[in-house]
């Protein structure tokens, strides 16, 4: 298993711990809140108006109700498959030594 393999298990079994919806709130929030301010950035417009704000929640409803969500499945499957291959390491390596 490669390095970087071990270190997504370590980190994913950390944040699995917290629960997939605070995951996804996290993940969602820190996603609106980045294209809110990026989108402001680019424009070069510091004013917010009514459809500022409009896009602004939609973004931040976005990012909760569809990237986190998302990002938690793809990050979990992804786990799933790495402990799979990590235990069926292991049991080859019991294998050899009988």
């Amino acid at each position: 298993m490669k390095d970087t393999d071990q270190r997504f298990l370590e980190y994913w079994q950390k944040r699995r711990q917290q629960g997939a919806v605070k995951f996804s709130l996290i993940t969602g929030l820190t996603y609106g809140i980045f294209v809110i301010v990026f989108s402001k950035v680019f424009a070069w417009n510091w004013h917010f108006t009514q459809k500022d704000i409009g896009y602004g929640v939609l973004s931040l409803l976005i990012g909760v109700t569809i990237l986190g969500p998302f990002i938690w499945w793809y990050r979990e499957r992804r786990y799933k498959k790495l402990l799979a291959e990590q235990q069926a390491q292991k049991k080859a390596k019991k294998k050899k030594r009988k």
